[in-house]
């Protein structure tokens, strides 16, 4: 643990854009490698977190994505700190808040993931043959990301559960 947190400690003190030599073959390793950058931004956005640790991970994860790889949306769990929000709704805000566009966002929560799982033959897109897990939405999340909150169904496994709502991913509905 300590070493982790000097190592942490350390990484401030690092000069980091996208003109860093060092930066630069990180990422085009990662991109060559098809390594997938699991975001995770929104622990950034707790609240007692410094806000420029999120400053930081948006920065790192905008210039990755400039340089071509594969960003996935990271989440941690299924609850959000509330104990009811599915905090999947702020990572992708947080994605296109960092620089990605609203489907490149979709697309890191579909199919990069299902690339990152090695599933990408049976989940993270809708097509014949897959396991049909997917949302149906009230609005267009190209529109506005924040639309991703207007669940009218869910669907895991080719089956509708009931229980969710737009409510339940929004609580400013409730």
């Amino acid at each position: 643990r300590d070493t982790l947190d000097g190592y942490r400690q350390a990484l401030k003190f690092i000069p980091f854009n996208a003109n860093t030599p060092k930066v630069m073959a990180l990422f085009e390793k990662m991109r060559k490698n098809k390594t997938i950058l699991d975001a995770t931004l929104w622990v950034y956005n707790r609240q007692g977190r410094p806000a420029n640790e999120l400053q930081h991970a948006s920065k790192v994860t905008g210039l990755a994505h400039q340089a071509g790889v594969m960003i996935g949306a990271g989440t941690d769990g299924l609850n959000h700190d509330n104990g009811y929000v599915s905090n999947i709704h702020e990572e992708l805000a947080l994605l296109t808040q960092a620089g990605l566009s609203p489907l490149e966002a979709l697309k890191a929560a579909t199919i990069h993931n299902a690339i990152g799982l090695g599933q990408e033959n049976s989940i993270g897109t809708v097509e014949q043959g897959k396991v049909a897990n997917l949302v149906v939405l009230g609005a267009d999340p190209l529109v506005d990301i924040a639309n991703t909150r207007s669940v009218e169904t869910v669907i895991k496994r080719g089956k509708p559960h009931v229980g969710y709502s737009s409510t339940w991913f929004n609580p400013q509905k409730k």
